[in-house]
C-alpha cells in the first residue's frame, strides 16, 4: 500500500470494499464489534494511520506536517482501489475522509462520519493542554495498573468487552511525539460539506467539543444526512451501539445493493 501503512483486512474478498478509518490514538483494530457485524457482507480494509498501530512512526523532520502526511497516506490508499469504496470513519478518520473527498469528489461511493474531528483550538495554550493531557493518558496506559484503571472507567460507559480491550491494547503503539503536532488546520468545513456529491451520513452527539464544525442548519446539501444523538459522547458507536447501527447499517446495506464491480 502507498506510504507503507499497515492495513488489516477482514471479510469476503469478493465482496464490495469497505474502508474503516479510526480516530487519534486508536488503530485499525479498534472496530471489533462493527467488523463482526459487517464482515459477512463486505471486504473490510482497516488501516493503522501513520503513527498508530503497526504503521511507521513520523521522522523528526516530518513533525511539522503530521496531518498533511496522514492525509496523503489516506488519499493514496483510497485512490488505489479499482472502484470507489465506501468509508466508515471516526474522529480523525472523518477529518481525513472529508478532506480527501473534497480534493477527489469521486473518491468514495458513500461516507459515514462518526463525530468527525473538525475542531480547531482557539489558542496555543489550549493546543498544548490537549497534547499534554493526551500524552499523560497514553503514559498511564503503559502500566498495568494504569491500563486496568482506564478499562474500569470504560466499563462505566457500558462499552462491550471486545471494544474495551481493542481500544486499550492499541494505546501502547501510539507515536507520542506526533501528538503536539496533531492539530486541525483551519478549514472551511461548511463549504466542504455542501460540495459533497455522494451520500453521506453523519452521526454525532447533541453537544461536544470535537465536531465544532458546521451545524445542521449550515448543511444545505441534500446528500448529507445528520443525526445528533442524546446521551452519547465522542465515541457514539461504543456509547450507544444500538442507536448507531440503526442509522448506519441500513445506509451501508443500500450502498452494498448499489455496488457494481
Amino acid at each position: 500500500m502507498p506510504g507503507e501503512i499497515v492495513v488489516h483486512e477482514y471479510g469476503d474478498p469478493s465482496a464490495p470494499p469497505l474502508v474503516l478509518l479510526h480516530g487519534l490514538t486508536d488503530a485499525g483494530t479498534t472496530f471489533p464489534d462493527a467488523v463482526e457485524r459487517w464482515e459477512p457482507f463486505w471486504h473490510i480494509y482497516s488501516p493503522d494511520l501513520r503513527g498508530h498501530g503497526e504503521s511507521p512512526r513520523f521522522a523528526e523532520d516530518e513533525m511539522h506536517s503530521v496531518i498533511d502526511i496522514m492525509l496523503k497516506d489516506v488519499t493514496d490508499f483510497l485512490l488505489s482501489f479499482p472502484t470507489p469504496p465506501v468509508a466508515v470513519t471516526h474522529s480523525l478518520g472523518g477529518h481525513m475522509a472529508i478532506r480527501a473527498l473534497d480534493e477527489h469528489p469521486n473518491l468514495l461511493r458513500g461516507l459515514v462520519l462518526e463525530d468527525p474531528w473538525l475542531a480547531r483550538f482557539h489558542s496555543v495554550p489550549l493546543e498544548r493542554k490537549f497534547a499534554a493531557d493526551t500524552i499523560a493518558f497514553l503514559t498511564t496506559m503503559e502500566t498495568e495498573d494504569g491500563m486496568n484503571l482506564e478499562i474500569e472507567r470504560a466499563r462505566e460507559y457500558n462499552w462491550t468487552e471486545t471494544e474495551i480491550f481493542a481500544w486499550a491494547a492499541c494505546k501502547i503503539n501510539v507515536d507520542r511525539h506526533m501528538i503536539p503536532h496533531s492539530v486541525s488546520p483551519k478549514m472551511n468545513w461548511k463549504k466542504m460539506f455542501n460540495r459533497f456529491q455522494i451520500p453521506v451520513v453523519m452521526v454525532k452527539p447533541e453537544s461536544g467539543p470535537i465536531s465544532l464544525g458546521p451545524t445542521i442548519e449550515d448543511i444545505t446539501n441534500p446528500n448529507v444526512k445528520t443525526w445528533e444523538l442524546p446521551n452519547v459522547g465522542h465515541t457514539v458507536r461504543r456509547d450507544d451501539e444500538e442507536a448507531y447501527h440503526a442509522i448506519v447499517d441500513p445506509f451501508l446495506e443500500e450502498l452494498r445493493g448499489l455496488h457494481i464491480s
